[in-house]
C-alpha cells in the first residue's frame, strides 16, 4: 500500500468549531476508538478483534469544552487538512491510527500505519488518548500498575510520561544526551512512580541506563508501589549482566523490596524462564532468605507456582538449584 495524497493542498475549514464538531482516533491493536466531541463529551469505547464488534458498553466523561476545542483548533492549524490519506509505515499489518476530524460540514481522515505518519500527527494521537484517559482503561489505577507494563507504556499515551522516558526505553542514546542536555529530569516519576531509569531497563543496549546514572538518575528512587529500577531489570531480556552491575555500582540496593515485600530476585525467578537474570542477581548479591509480605523467600514462591502452573520442568530444576544452593 502506498502513500495516498490529495491531489492538491486542501484548504481547512473557515467556519468557527461548533458543539456538533469533534475528532475520532480508531486504532487497530489494541482495537479501541476515541472521540471527543467540542462541547467536552469524550467516548471511548473498545472492540474485540475490528471496530464494530464491541468488547463492553461505551465509556463516556466530561471534560471542559475549551480543552476539547482548543484541542481541534490545534489540529486544524496543523496543517491536518493537508496531509495524506495513508501513511503506511514500514510493516503492511502493524498498528494503524485512523484520526478523523469533523468541522461545519467538512470531514477529513488520515490513516497512520505503523508510526509512519509525520510526528506531529502522532503527537495529536497522544494527546487524544490523553484526555480520553485510555491507560487507565486497559491497566486501571497507575498508582496499582505492575512493571510488565513498561514497554507499553513507554508507546502509549500515559500522564507524566516524559520524552526522557520514552527515549530510554526505545533509544537510540542520542536522543536520550538531546533529552539531558535540554534538562530534562532523570529523576521525574509518572503516574505510576517510574523514572527514566526504570524504562531504560527495556533498551538493548545499557549505555542508555550508564547516561541516565551520569546525568544523576536515582537508581533508589521507588514507584507508588516501592518497586526499583533492579526490579525493573528483573523482567527484562538483554544486556542484563551490564545493567545490573551498573546499578550496583550506582549505589543501588539489590535487595529492595516492594510494597508486597518483593524482591528483584522474587520477581526475576517468578518468571520461569529466567534462570539467567536469576544466576546474576545472586552473583551481584542478591539475598535468598527474604521473605514477601505472605512470608514467602523466593524459593517457596516458586514451589508454590510450579505446582499450580504447568512450567518447563528443565527450567524450573534451574532456578529451583539456584535458590536452594
Amino acid at each position: 500500500m502506498g502513500i495516498k495524497c490529495p491531489a492538491e493542498a486542501a484548504q481547512p475549514p473557515a467556519v468557527a468549531v461548533s458543539s456538533n464538531d469533534f475528532v475520532r482516533l480508531e486504532r487497530t491493536i489494541p482495537v479501541y476508538t476515541v472521540k471527543i466531541h467540542a462541547d467536552g463529551r469524550v467516548i471511548w469505547q473498545h472492540w474485540q478483534q475490528k471496530i464494530g464488534d464491541p468488547i463492553e458498553s461505551p465509556v463516556s466523561k466530561i471534560i471542559q469544552p475549551e480543552d476539547a476545542r482548543a484541542l481541534i483548533e490545534r489540529i486544524r492549524a496543523s496543517g491536518f487538512w493537508s496531509l495524506c490519506e495513508t501513511y503506511p509505515g514500514v510493516i503492511e499489518d502493524a498498528t494503524e491510527a485512523i484520526t478523523t476530524v469533523r468541522i461545519g460540514d467538512q470531514e477529513k481522515q488520515v490513516s497512520d500505519r505503523d508510526f509512519g505518519a509525520p510526528e506531529f500527527l502522532r503527537e495529536f494521537e497522544y494527546e487524544i488518548d490523553l484526555m480520553a484517559d485510555t491507560h487507565r482503561h486497559f491497566h486501571g489505577d497507575p498508582a496499582t500498575e505492575t512493571m510488565t507494563h513498561l514497554d507499553w507504556d513507554s508507546w502509549y499515551a500515559k500522564a507524566g510520561v516524559t520524552k526522557l522516558m520514552q527515549a530510554s526505553a526505545r533509544g537510540p542514546l542520542a536522543e536520550v544526551n538531546k533529552q539531558l542536555s535540554a534538562k530534562a529530569d532523570p529523576n521525574a516519576q509518572d503516574t505510576s512512580g517510574w523514572t527514566a531509569l526504570m524504562y531504560a531497563s527495556l533498551a538493548e543496549r545499557p549505555e542508555i541506563m550508564q547516561a541516565l546514572l551520569d546525568a544523576g538518575a536515582d537508581p533508589n528512587l521507588r514507584s507508588h508501589r516501592g518497586q526499583t529500577a533492579f526490579m525493573a531489570v528483573s523482567i527484562a531480556f538483554t544486556t542484563l549482566e551490564e545493567k545490573v552491575q551498573m546499578l550496583k555500582a550506582a549505589g543501588g540496593d539489590i535487595n529492595a523490596q516492594d510494597a508486597d515485600g518483593q524482591t528483584a530476585l522474587m520477581i526475576a525467578a517468578d518468571g520461569f524462564d529466567r534462570s539467567n537474570i536469576v544466576s546474576i542477581l545472586l552473583s551481584e548479591g542478591a539475598r535468598k532468605d527474604l521473605r514477601d509480605a505472605r512470608g514467602h523467600t523466593a524459593l517457596e514462591r516458586l514451589e508454590s507456582k510450579a505446582r499450580s502452573l504447568s512450567v518447563q520442568q528443565a527450567e524450573y530444576e534451574k532456578l529451583r538449584q539456584l535458590l536452594e544452593d
